[in-house]
This record gives structure tokens, sequence and C-alpha cells, in this order.
């Protein structure tokens, strides 16, 4: 058995409750307790920036809850991503021509036909592959001189002299400015200073902490007339198959990855219907099979969200805990609790008061997390308050708390390094 701190080992874990049901914080104070052993990295994905601010608004009955302050006091120094800072590999030809698609570059080039735009964006990806090029390094020139020589091959010679090459024609005399302003928008999110290789390797090679806010994506889709979420999606996706093919690396060296991921606003990313948008349909089955597979990795997985109907059920019955927040005791979110909780927890899980009422979060379990737990009970847990978890966790209390790893105490610190 291992004598490292902490729990050890990732697992598969959902938590459910309606807004203002304390999940964020009983996730959070999960994230920490785990984060106690060295060995294990952690990569919270943030859509909402809530991890990365440290719960803006957020107060305990008896303090300001302060998730950052308690990261510090419980593994140390740990690492904040937005996607102003984070970018896509600079040979990453594959998502760059995908970009291409949807902002309508290859449309303004003559390629109307999504079919085509398919076959022309397969062949582009061979041709910038030989050329070993940086994204970042890709002219107006250079684009256009490949779709030329592709628009050789894609279509029959009269048709191409009588409905395509006009429209190439105009799009390299006329159009140059926009298009061009277009393709430095999507070279912009390759080459920058953090790769997502980078944040990989620090998670499972390094056991990192690594918080991901991936909430400022809205003028970045503007951009391309796309929904925000198609932009998190697509950089989710990335993310999530660099883990998987890192894990699946060691895993053949007779290794294991030891990381949790945590996905907060899960319902969104992996929804219980498959999504009609590409992105959000590519990352479904992405997630569906990693959570299938990443396991035998040590690779596992928290889940964050306010509905049980509204995620995906493939990803449900792969979990191994469950905690259940107020406000799902009724409709179909009450069928699918019913379906791993015993008959004799259900009438008190129910009863559970509000905490907008009392003040407290209460929590239903079922899963191995507690040796109370049985299949023939639940476990309920009242989330601590941040006094209780810091006197019960670190043998401090708050005051003690807040001068050493508080918000303040940390400004304090870095102001007399600029002294």
């Amino acid at each position: 058995m291992s004598e490292l701190p902490g729990f050890g080992e990732a697992r598969m874990v959902g938590i459910f409750g309606k807004t203002g049901s304390g999940k964020s914080i009983l996730a959070a104070y999960l994230i920490a307790g785990f984060s106690r052993n060295p060995q294990l990295g952690i990569l919270v994905i943030d859509p909402q920036g809530e991890f990365a601010r440290n719960f803006p608004g957020s107060k305990m009955p008896e303090g300001k809850f302060d998730f950052h302050g308690l990261l510090k006091a419980m593994r140390g120094p740990f690492k904040i991503y937005t996607l102003e800072n984070v970018g896509l590999d600079n040979n990453d030809y594959e998502t760059f021509v995908r970009l291409l698609k949807k902002s309508g570059i290859l449309s303004d080039f003559g390629i109307r036909d999504e079919l085509k735009q398919d076959d022309a964006g397969l062949s582009l990806i061979y041709d910038l592959k030989q050329s070993n090029k940086n994204v970042t390094d890709i002219s107006f020139d250079d684009l256009q001189n490949n779709i030329r020589e592709i628009l050789q091959h894609l279509y029959r010679r009269s048709y191409l002299e009588r409905n395509v090459l006009p429209t190439f024609n105009i799009a390299v005399k006329y159009n140059k400015d926009r298009i061009e302003s277009k393709l430095n928008i999507i070279k912009s999110l390759f080459g920058r200073p953090i790769k997502i290789d980078d944040i990989i390797k620090d998670v499972v090679n390094n056991h990192e902490v690594i918080i991901l806010d991936i909430s400022k994506a809205g003028s970045i889709a503007r951009h391309f007339g796309l929904e925000e979420i198609e932009i998190k999606a697509l950089i989710l996706d990335k993310i999530i198959d660099k883990l998987r093919q890192s894990g699946e690396e060691l895993f053949y060296r007779g290794l294991s990855a030891n990381v949790l991921v945590v996905l907060d606003e899960a319902h969104r990313y992996v929804p219980n219907t498959l999504p009609k948008n590409e992105e959000l349909a590519r990352l479904l089955r992405r997630i569906r099979d990693s959570v299938r597979t990443t396991r035998k990795y040590g690779i596992g997985w928290m889940f964050i969200t306010q509905s049980i109907a509204d995620f995906d059920k493939e990803v449900y019955r792969q979990l191994h805990d469950y905690f259940f927040g107020y406000g799902l005791s009724v409709g179909a979110d009450y069928q699918h609790i019913k379906e791993v909780t015993p008959k004799e927890s259900l009438e008190v899980y129910r009863s559970l008061p509000d905490p907008k009422r009392t003040g407290q979060y209460v929590f239903m379990h079922t899963g191995s997390f507690s040796m109370l737990s049985t299949v023939a009970s639940a476990t309920f847990v009242k989330v601590f308050s941040i006094k209780e978890f810091i006197k019960y966790n670190l043998n401090m209390d708050y005051d003690e708390f807040l001068q050493k790893y508080g918000e303040e105490a940390i400004k304090r610190r870095l102001e007399k390094r600029v002294d």
C-alpha cells in the first residue's frame, strides 16, 4: 500500500446538484483533498472561470471561501492558465484546416460544397505536413498557392474554369485583406507561450495542479461567427486527446498516469443526446471513449453538473462515486438517482433541507469513497465550513490560515518582493 498522503488513485466521480446546492464547494474540497497526494496530477477545466477566480462572491457562513488558499496549504504552488496564453501546437494542421473551413476561407476561395471542402482539407493537410511549416508562418500567398494547386485535382477542368476559378480569382484580387484578416485570427490560436502539450506534460509527468480557465472564448468565436461553446469544445477535444495519448504511452511502458481531470458545467460538454454541432459531437464521442478506456491508464474524471437528465447516460453509468445535492428529488433527475441509490436511502435524500434556509450543504453519497458506504445504504455528508475544513485538515485556526495562505497574505509577500 502506498505511504503517500492523500487518496492515491484517480477515480470516476460525479457531483450533481441544482444551483446553490454547494456542488462547486464540495468539488473544491475534494480537489484540495486529492491534491495532498504529490504523485497525483490534477487538471481542472474551468468553463466559467469560477475556480480560476477563486469563487468570487462565494462566502461560507463563517468566512470567505478561499479555494486558492486551500490548494496552497494542502499542496503548494499551482498554476492557472487562460486561453489568452494557451495555444494550439504549431504543427496541428488538422485543427488549422478545420478552422479554415469554419471561418469560411475555403468557401471564399470557391470551394462551396461541404464534401469538396472535406476533400480539399485532406489534401491541404498533406501538403502542409510535407512543407513542415509552422502554422504561424503560413501566409496568404502560401495558402492561395496550395489551394490553387488542389483545385486542379478537385474539379473537372470545364467546371473548374466556369464555376470555381472566377470566385478564386476574385478572392485573390479583391478579397485578400478580408481573408488575410480571418487567417491571422486563426493563426493567433497557435504558437502561444504555453502549448497544450506543455500542460499535459506538467500534469502527467510532473504531477502538477493546473486550472485551465476557458471562460473567455467569446471574442475568438465571434470572429468566426461561431458559438462560444464550439471554440471551448475544440480546445477540450485537443486536450483530452493529448491526455489519452500520454496515458496510453505510459500504460504500455508499465506505468500509470495517475491524473484527475475535473470538468465543471459537464452537462454542456457531455450532453445526453448527440449534438448536431460538429465540434460538440466530436467532444462527446471523445469523452465517452476516454471514460471507458482511460481508467486503466490511471486517469480519473470528476464531472460537476446541475442536471443528471441532461448529462450523458453512458458516462453516468461509468462513475464509481455519486454525490447528490439538494434539488434533484423530482422528475427525470430523481429517476436517475434511483438507478444508483439503495431504496432505504431515497426517502432520506428527498427530505434534505434547502441550503438557502439552513446555510448548510448536505449531500448523499453512493460509492466507495467512504468506508461507511455499503450496497444497502448511502452515506449522507454535511460539507465542512471553511473553518472546520482548515481545523481538521490543516490543524490550524482560520486566522492563522489567512495569515499564511490567504489572498491578502500572498499580496503582501509579493509587494515585499517588489520593494
